[in-house]
């Protein structure tokens, strides 16, 4: 929960900060903008999900040729759940960084182990 806490204001902060810089330099030095109240929206959107959007554009793009090394993985690891889902994180052509979730039961409640994975293209 403090992970998410920091992130958001992080995030928050550096889209203002980068609405702040993008309003004066947009328009020149005598056309400011009066209210730049859709620039501030659009660089928070930017800024807070445009992470999410890379993964997921990643995961789309690059995560199908990885999912059956992901899966073999997950599996020789000691984890006594089935595996749930995949997340491509960082992909360079040569090198693959992802998050791999399963679904555990332990003592009644439901856990969800998350390995990370790094991946190297061989041969």
């Amino acid at each position: 929960m403090l992970a998410w806490i920091v992130y958001s204001l992080g995030t928050f902060l550096a889209g203002l900060l980068l609405a702040l810089i993008l309003s004066f330099f947009m328009g020149g030095p005598t056309k400011r903008a009066e209210k730049p109240y859709r620039l501030i929206v659009c660089c928070l959107i930017l800024t807070m999900g445009g992470p999410f959007m890379y993964t997921e554009a990643l995961t789309k793009l690059y995560g199908k040729p990885m999912e059956h090394a992901l899966k073999v993985v997950y599996d020789d690891a000691n984890i006594d759940g089935p595996f749930q889902y995949y997340k491509v994180v960082s992909y360079n052509g040569k090198t693959a960084s992802a998050y791999v979730v399963g679904l555990e039961h332990y003592g009644g409640m439901d856990d969800r182990p998350i390995l990370r994975v790094e991946l190297t293209k061989d041969g």
